[in-house]
Protein backbone atom coordinates (compact mmCIF):
# COMPACT_ATOMS: atom_id res chain seq x y z
CA UNK A 1 0.00 0.00 0.00
CA UNK A 2 1.48 3.06 -0.64
CA UNK A 3 1.02 6.48 1.03
CA UNK A 4 1.69 10.13 -0.03
CA UNK A 5 4.06 11.98 1.73
CA UNK A 6 1.71 15.28 2.53
CA UNK A 7 2.71 19.31 2.73
CA UNK A 8 3.23 20.89 6.22
CA UNK A 9 3.35 24.52 6.42
CA UNK A 10 6.77 24.84 8.15
CA UNK A 11 9.77 26.56 7.07
CA UNK A 12 13.04 25.17 8.90
CA UNK A 13 16.41 24.86 7.22
CA UNK A 14 18.83 23.47 8.79
CA UNK A 15 22.65 26.43 8.97
CA UNK A 16 24.59 23.70 7.98
CA UNK A 17 24.99 21.18 5.67
CA UNK A 18 27.73 19.06 6.55
CA UNK A 19 27.37 15.49 6.70
CA UNK A 20 28.19 13.13 9.82
CA UNK A 21 27.91 9.44 10.51
CA UNK A 22 24.46 10.29 11.92
CA UNK A 23 23.34 11.70 8.94
CA UNK A 24 19.76 10.15 7.78
CA UNK A 25 20.60 8.79 4.23
CA UNK A 26 18.82 6.00 2.04
CA UNK A 27 20.56 3.31 1.94
CA UNK A 28 20.29 3.14 -1.83
CA UNK A 29 19.04 5.49 -4.50
CA UNK A 30 18.69 6.07 -7.85
CA UNK A 31 17.74 9.25 -10.05
CA UNK A 32 17.00 9.84 -13.92
CA UNK A 33 15.84 11.74 -16.51
CA UNK A 34 12.08 11.19 -16.53
CA UNK A 35 10.96 10.15 -20.25
CA UNK A 36 8.04 12.09 -21.04
CA UNK A 37 5.66 9.87 -23.77
CA UNK A 38 4.90 12.53 -26.21
CA UNK A 39 5.31 17.09 -26.40
CA UNK A 40 1.75 17.59 -25.60
CA UNK A 41 1.84 15.44 -22.49
CA UNK A 42 4.94 17.51 -21.40
CA UNK A 43 3.71 20.77 -22.24
CA UNK A 44 0.00 20.28 -20.11
CA UNK A 45 2.14 18.50 -16.99
CA UNK A 46 4.99 21.85 -17.13
CA UNK A 47 2.23 24.38 -17.62
CA UNK A 48 2.39 25.56 -13.83
CA UNK A 49 6.12 26.12 -13.85
CA UNK A 50 8.77 24.21 -12.41
CA UNK A 51 8.14 24.72 -8.30
CA UNK A 52 5.38 21.86 -8.13
CA UNK A 53 5.19 20.08 -5.02
CA UNK A 54 6.99 16.18 -4.80
CA UNK A 55 4.62 13.56 -3.57
CA UNK A 56 6.52 10.82 -2.58
CA UNK A 57 5.13 7.16 -2.58
CA UNK A 58 5.58 4.94 0.07
CA UNK A 59 5.75 1.11 -0.30
CA UNK A 60 7.42 -0.29 2.93
CA UNK A 61 10.68 1.14 3.18
CA UNK A 62 10.76 2.36 -0.82
CA UNK A 63 10.48 5.71 -1.42
CA UNK A 64 8.84 6.62 -5.44
CA UNK A 65 9.23 10.30 -6.59
CA UNK A 66 7.89 10.34 -9.93
CA UNK A 67 7.91 13.93 -12.52
CA UNK A 68 9.58 15.65 -10.41
CA UNK A 69 12.10 18.76 -10.77
CA UNK A 70 14.59 19.57 -8.12
CA UNK A 71 12.55 22.51 -6.92
CA UNK A 72 9.53 20.05 -6.10
CA UNK A 73 12.33 17.78 -4.34
CA UNK A 74 13.11 20.95 -2.09
CA UNK A 75 9.65 21.99 -1.33
CA UNK A 76 9.26 18.23 0.30
CA UNK A 77 12.27 17.53 1.96
CA UNK A 78 12.08 21.12 3.83
CA UNK A 79 8.26 21.25 3.90
CA UNK A 80 7.04 24.11 2.08
CA UNK A 81 3.20 23.56 1.11
CA UNK A 82 1.76 22.77 -2.24
CA UNK A 83 1.66 26.36 -4.44
CA UNK A 84 4.41 28.07 -2.16
CA UNK A 85 6.72 27.20 -4.85
CA UNK A 86 7.54 31.39 -4.95
CA UNK A 87 9.52 30.48 -1.49
CA UNK A 88 12.37 28.70 -3.61
CA UNK A 89 14.58 31.27 -4.35
CA UNK A 90 17.86 31.87 -6.09
CA UNK A 91 17.87 29.01 -8.94
CA UNK A 92 20.49 28.55 -11.33
CA UNK A 93 19.34 28.77 -15.20
CA UNK A 94 19.37 25.05 -15.71
CA UNK A 95 16.34 24.67 -12.86
CA UNK A 96 13.78 27.37 -14.29
CA UNK A 97 14.46 25.73 -17.99
CA UNK A 98 11.01 24.38 -19.32
CA UNK A 99 12.58 21.35 -20.55
CA UNK A 100 11.63 17.48 -20.11
CA UNK A 101 15.64 17.37 -19.16
CA UNK A 102 14.72 18.59 -15.67
CA UNK A 103 12.31 16.28 -14.73
CA UNK A 104 13.32 13.41 -12.57
CA UNK A 105 12.13 9.60 -12.00
CA UNK A 106 13.67 8.60 -7.91
CA UNK A 107 13.48 5.47 -6.25
CA UNK A 108 15.03 5.09 -3.34
CA UNK A 109 15.02 2.43 -0.30
CA UNK A 110 15.03 3.66 3.54
CA UNK A 111 17.89 1.37 5.70
CA UNK A 112 15.54 -1.56 7.97
CA UNK A 113 12.72 -2.93 7.04
CA UNK A 114 9.70 -0.70 8.24
CA UNK A 115 8.03 2.02 6.90
CA UNK A 116 10.30 5.34 7.67
CA UNK A 117 8.27 8.14 8.99
CA UNK A 118 7.39 11.15 7.06
CA UNK A 119 10.24 13.36 9.31
CA UNK A 120 12.70 10.93 8.84
CA UNK A 121 12.39 10.96 4.68
CA UNK A 122 12.44 14.80 4.88
CA UNK A 123 15.83 14.28 6.50
CA UNK A 124 16.90 11.46 4.27
CA UNK A 125 15.77 13.56 1.04
CA UNK A 126 17.67 16.46 2.49
CA UNK A 127 20.91 14.26 2.56
CA UNK A 128 20.29 12.91 -0.69
CA UNK A 129 19.60 16.39 -2.42
CA UNK A 130 23.27 17.35 -0.87
CA UNK A 131 24.49 14.19 -2.07
CA UNK A 132 23.31 14.07 -5.80
CA UNK A 133 22.80 17.66 -6.55
CA UNK A 134 25.33 19.60 -4.74
CA UNK A 135 22.83 21.20 -2.67
CA UNK A 136 23.49 24.02 -0.68
CA UNK A 137 20.94 27.20 0.55
CA UNK A 138 20.07 29.19 3.38
CA UNK A 139 16.59 30.76 4.70
CA UNK A 140 15.95 34.11 4.66
CA UNK A 141 13.01 37.03 3.95
CA UNK A 142 12.16 38.37 1.08
CA UNK A 143 9.94 41.35 0.30
CA UNK A 144 7.16 39.92 -2.74
CA UNK A 145 4.25 41.16 -4.39
CA UNK A 146 1.39 39.59 -3.19
CA UNK A 147 -2.18 39.39 -2.68
CA UNK A 148 -3.47 39.68 1.09
CA UNK A 149 -6.74 36.98 0.87
CA UNK A 150 -9.09 38.51 3.53
CA UNK A 151 -12.69 38.60 4.44
CA UNK A 152 -14.92 41.14 2.09
CA UNK A 153 -17.11 43.12 4.99
CA UNK A 154 -16.48 40.77 7.29
CA UNK A 155 -18.88 38.49 5.96
CA UNK A 156 -17.64 35.17 4.18
CA UNK A 157 -19.71 32.74 2.45
CA UNK A 158 -18.22 29.67 3.38
CA UNK A 159 -19.57 26.54 4.38
CA UNK A 160 -18.26 23.35 5.70
CA UNK A 161 -20.72 21.10 3.56
CA UNK A 162 -19.89 20.03 0.11
CA UNK A 163 -19.59 17.34 -2.40
CA UNK A 164 -17.56 17.41 -5.46
CA UNK A 165 -18.46 14.93 -8.45
CA UNK A 166 -14.95 15.93 -9.94
CA UNK A 167 -12.77 17.89 -6.83
CA UNK A 168 -9.99 20.45 -7.73
CA UNK A 169 -9.80 22.54 -11.08
CA UNK A 170 -11.45 20.98 -14.46
CA UNK A 171 -13.48 21.97 -17.43
CA UNK A 172 -12.49 24.71 -20.05
CA UNK A 173 -15.14 24.72 -22.66
CA UNK A 174 -15.90 28.14 -23.27
CA UNK A 175 -19.91 27.75 -22.75
CA UNK A 176 -18.72 26.52 -18.63
CA UNK A 177 -15.86 28.22 -18.03
CA UNK A 178 -13.85 26.77 -14.85
CA UNK A 179 -14.80 25.41 -12.20
CA UNK A 180 -12.87 24.98 -8.64
CA UNK A 181 -14.35 22.41 -5.83
CA UNK A 182 -12.47 20.94 -3.04
CA UNK A 183 -14.72 19.47 -0.22
CA UNK A 184 -12.10 20.17 3.12
CA UNK A 185 -9.34 22.39 3.08
CA UNK A 186 -7.78 24.98 5.65
CA UNK A 187 -7.71 28.86 4.96
CA UNK A 188 -3.53 28.82 4.13
CA UNK A 189 -4.25 25.44 1.90
CA UNK A 190 -6.63 27.53 -0.45
CA UNK A 191 -4.74 30.27 -0.60
CA UNK A 192 -1.95 28.03 -1.96
CA UNK A 193 -4.39 26.93 -4.48
CA UNK A 194 -4.84 30.21 -5.78
CA UNK A 195 -1.34 31.20 -5.85
CA UNK A 196 -1.27 28.51 -9.13
CA UNK A 197 -3.71 30.56 -10.39
CA UNK A 198 -2.80 34.31 -9.81
CA UNK A 199 -0.12 36.44 -10.86
CA UNK A 200 1.75 37.09 -7.68
CA UNK A 201 1.22 34.60 -4.41
CA UNK A 202 -2.08 34.39 -2.09
CA UNK A 203 -1.62 34.62 1.65
CA UNK A 204 -4.09 33.59 4.16
CA UNK A 205 -4.73 36.76 6.21
CA UNK A 206 -8.25 36.01 6.64
CA UNK A 207 -8.03 34.87 10.63
CA UNK A 208 -10.07 32.23 9.91
CA UNK A 209 -8.83 29.01 11.58
CA UNK A 210 -11.05 26.19 10.68
CA UNK A 211 -11.50 24.09 7.74
CA UNK A 212 -13.69 24.78 4.63
CA UNK A 213 -15.41 23.58 1.42
CA UNK A 214 -14.80 25.77 -1.16
CA UNK A 215 -16.76 26.06 -4.50
CA UNK A 216 -15.96 28.56 -7.72
CA UNK A 217 -16.84 28.85 -10.88
CA UNK A 218 -15.36 31.35 -13.56
CA UNK A 219 -15.02 32.37 -17.49
CA UNK A 220 -11.74 32.84 -17.69
CA UNK A 221 -11.12 36.51 -19.42
CA UNK A 222 -7.39 34.99 -21.00
CA UNK A 223 -7.33 33.55 -24.50
CA UNK A 224 -4.40 31.52 -23.77
CA UNK A 225 -2.94 28.40 -21.97
CA UNK A 226 0.70 29.73 -20.99
CA UNK A 227 2.29 28.74 -17.43
CA UNK A 228 0.20 29.75 -14.20
CA UNK A 229 3.44 30.83 -11.89
CA UNK A 230 4.33 33.75 -10.10
CA UNK A 231 6.69 36.29 -11.35
CA UNK A 232 8.09 36.08 -7.87
CA UNK A 233 9.54 32.69 -8.51
CA UNK A 234 13.09 33.38 -9.91
CA UNK A 235 12.98 32.73 -13.85
CA UNK A 236 9.28 30.60 -13.60
CA UNK A 237 9.99 29.51 -17.04
CA UNK A 238 10.92 33.21 -18.00
CA UNK A 239 6.73 33.56 -18.93
CA UNK A 240 5.03 35.74 -17.05
CA UNK A 241 1.43 35.00 -15.48
CA UNK A 242 -1.14 37.03 -15.50
CA UNK A 243 -4.24 38.07 -13.30
CA UNK A 244 -7.34 36.67 -14.29
CA UNK A 245 -9.92 39.00 -13.18
CA UNK A 246 -13.02 36.39 -13.78
CA UNK A 247 -11.45 34.71 -10.90
CA UNK A 248 -10.80 37.69 -8.55
CA UNK A 249 -14.63 38.41 -8.79
CA UNK A 250 -15.42 35.26 -8.49
CA UNK A 251 -13.85 34.74 -5.11
CA UNK A 252 -15.55 38.20 -4.25
CA UNK A 253 -18.91 37.22 -5.23
CA UNK A 254 -19.19 33.13 -4.20
CA UNK A 255 -17.40 33.56 -0.82
CA UNK A 256 -17.20 36.74 0.61
CA UNK A 257 -13.73 37.18 0.51
CA UNK A 258 -11.07 39.99 -1.20
CA UNK A 259 -7.98 39.73 -2.65
CA UNK A 260 -5.62 42.81 -1.47
CA UNK A 261 -2.40 43.89 -3.37
CA UNK A 262 0.02 44.25 -1.30
CA UNK A 263 3.85 43.81 -0.52
CA UNK A 264 5.48 41.32 1.98
CA UNK A 265 8.28 39.90 3.80
CA UNK A 266 8.50 36.23 2.66
CA UNK A 267 10.36 33.50 4.48
CA UNK A 268 12.26 32.04 1.38
CA UNK A 269 14.86 29.13 0.65
CA UNK A 270 17.80 30.87 -1.04
CA UNK A 271 19.69 28.13 -3.37
CA UNK A 272 23.56 29.18 -3.20
CA UNK A 273 24.47 26.55 -5.33
CA UNK A 274 22.94 23.61 -7.27
CA UNK A 275 24.14 21.07 -9.91
CA UNK A 276 22.46 18.80 -12.08
CA UNK A 277 22.55 15.20 -10.47
CA UNK A 278 25.47 13.18 -10.36
CA UNK A 279 25.15 9.49 -12.44
CA UNK A 280 23.84 6.63 -9.87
Amino acid sequence: MRHLLPGLTLLAVAPSFAQSPETPAFEVASIKRFAFPSDAFFRGFSSFGPCTLARPEFSGNRIVVSRVTLCGLIMAAYEIPSGQGYRVTGAPDWMTKRDPSVYYDVEARAPGEEAPTVDQVRAMLRTFLADRFHLKLHSGTKELRVYALVVRNKAAKLSSELICDRPKLNSNRPDIGMRYCQPIESMPQFAGELTALMDRPVLDMTGLTGRYAFQLRWIPDRGDDGPRCSPAQDGCFNEPARADNEIVSAIHEQLGLKLVPQKAAVDVLVIDLAERPTPN
